[in-house]
Order: structure tokens, then sequence, then C-alpha cells
């Protein structure tokens, strides 16, 4: 078993080939139609020698190892942060998990790369360079709002690391566009979530969005919500996910990726987590052996632990 960080650094060839070898299961990306990359289940030695890592593999295959151990998984830092906490939390065996960590350069907001160019463009690395449709851009430019904020380029947990080192930014770029005066902010994130649809594309991306099949939206004993998508019922929604979330959210960034109308989920999860730090010294998935501050909470003594 892997440790923290430590582990040995191999060809992403050599890991899969590893992880298929252990598990005889692979998740990873592949090329899919439009040329980028996408979600892939490698069940095969020939499937697991189609996978990648590029700028467009976007998403936190974290979000499927749960349903699928044992299996190997190829995952970004952030999204070894999901896995630490799922292991954290008591929802995953890590003797039943061959983690592929990649050291990450960052990933391009796919949703920009397709205002610009259009859908099917494709977007690949090419040297020190990134390219769309083949030509040069500027990976700046490009580059998803979560890296911009990232400063953990190295993966929390593997047992093999793929990659060269990458050093992360000198000044991290928090997410910005909340008003400062409370009654700019009621009406700002009034009119947020004026545009959710309830399609709940935020909560099924979130690997930490264990409990789907019961979850209080659907609900009807409690009934907590009804299906009308007003900003009231679309607000209850949100902050009943965000107080799920508090101490847990590790700030992938998927729910902001999932979100076909843009809301600006990426405040709150901010939020919640310079929170955490704040008040609980803890930064969720950091540390396997770590409870999150919610499930340290002393009923009967009505205190928390001194984290």
């Amino acid at each position: 078993m892997g440790t923290l960080v430590e582990a040995p650094v191999v060809t992403l060839a050599e890991a899969v080939n590893a992880g298929f070898e252990k598990f005889g299961l692979v998740l990873g990306w592949a090329p899919g139609r439009d040329g980028n990359l996408t979600p892939t289940f490698a069940r095969s030695a020939e499937q697991a020698s189609e996978l990648a890592f590029g700028p467009s593999a976007v998403y936190n295959l974290a979000r499927y190892v749960r349903d699928h151990t044992p299996c190997a998984v190829v995952a970004k830092p952030c999204d070894t942060r999901s896995l630490v906490q799922m292991m954290s939390e008591n929802m995953l065996d890590r003797d039943k998990v061959f983690v592929i960590g990649l050291r990450c350069p960052g990933v391009a907001d796919m949703k920009k790369v397709r205002e610009r160019y259009g859908w099917g463009a494709r977007v690949e690395q090419v040297g020190s360079e990134w390219r769309v449709n083949g030509e040069a851009v500027d990976k700046a430019d490009l580059l998803d709002a979560r890296c911009r904020a990232c400063v953990r380029r190295e993966p929390v947990i593997a047992d093999v690391i793929v990659g060269e080192p990458v050093t992360p930014p000198a000044e991290p770029e928090r997410a910005t566009g909340l008003p400062e005066s409370m009654a700019e902010r009621g009406a700002f994130w009034e009119a947020e979530f004026a545009k959710c649809i309830r399609c709940y594309a935020c909560r099924n991306a979130c690997p930490l969005c264990y409990c789907q099949d019961v979850c209080v939206a659907q609900s009807r004993q409690p009934h907590w919500l009804t299906d009308e998508a007003t900003p009231a019922e679309n607000w209850m929604w949100q902050m009943i996910r965000m107080a799920h979330l508090a101490g847990r959210c590790t700030q992938c960034g998927e729910c902001n990726r999932a979100c076909p109308v843009d809301i600006r989920l990426d405040l709150l999860t901010q939020e919640l987590a310079d929170t955490s730090r704040e008040l609980f010294n803890y930064e969720a998935g950091l540390d396997p052996e770590q409870k999150p501050p919610f499930l340290t909470y002393d009923k009967e003594r009505d205190e928390w632990p001194i984290i």
C-alpha cells in the first residue's frame, strides 16, 4: 500500500499496467469521439493501453470508485483528496483501490473552450504547449478556475506517481465576484439560484454526495423540498447540500463544471473551506486518519474536540 506522497515514480503506461494486473479494472481517461479525453473503465489490456492524460481530463474519477472497487484509478491531486476524504469517512477501503497519482499542471476549462472554438474542439498538450484543433493557444487563458486556485500539484496519496514535479502558482487566484454588502449578496444569490433548474448535476458529479438514493431532494418522508424550481426552493436545496459538505468539500470543482447554468458554486465551496480551516484548523482530503469536524462532535458533552 502506498503512503502519502511517497511512492515510486513510473510512466503512465507502467502505472496502468500495474493497476490492471492487480485488479483487472482501471478507471482513467481515453480519447472520445471528439478526440478529447473522457472517463473510461478499462477492463482489458487493450483498453488499458489507450488510457491517457491531458488538458481535457477534467472529470474527477473518484466519483466512480466506490461503486467499482476493487479497482485502480488514475487520479489528479484534487481527485486524490476526494479519495482520502472518503477513506477518512470510512466510505472507501484503502486496500481495495490502487491509486495512480498524477502530478498535474492543470486542466482546461472545457466550457470556455467550447464557447470560443465550438463543440468538438480538441484540446491537447504537445510538449509544453496547449493546442486547440492543432493551433497553439494561451494556456493561462484556458486554465480551469479550480487549477488557478490550486496549491497542491502532487498527489496526496498514491501507490505509484506519474509525471514530472510541478511548481504550484506563487499566488493562487481566489474565486471572485461576490458583492461586499449583505444586501447586495442577497440579491446576487437570489439571481444565481433563480437560474437553477434542479437537474442535480452538482450533486451527481460530487464524489462526496454519497446519499443520492435517499437524498432529501427526492424524499417525501420527511418532505424538505418540493419539485418546484423557484428561487426559494432552489436556495433551500443548495443550502442543504452545502451544509452536508461543510468541512468535507475538497474543492475539486466538479459541481461548477457540471452545472449547466453556471451558478457560482465555487464561491460557496470556497467559503466552506475557509471556515473549516479557520474554525477547526482542518482541510479536507489531506489525512485519511483525521475525521471531518462535523463527525467529531460530542453530543453528550455538547462540544467539539480540540483539533
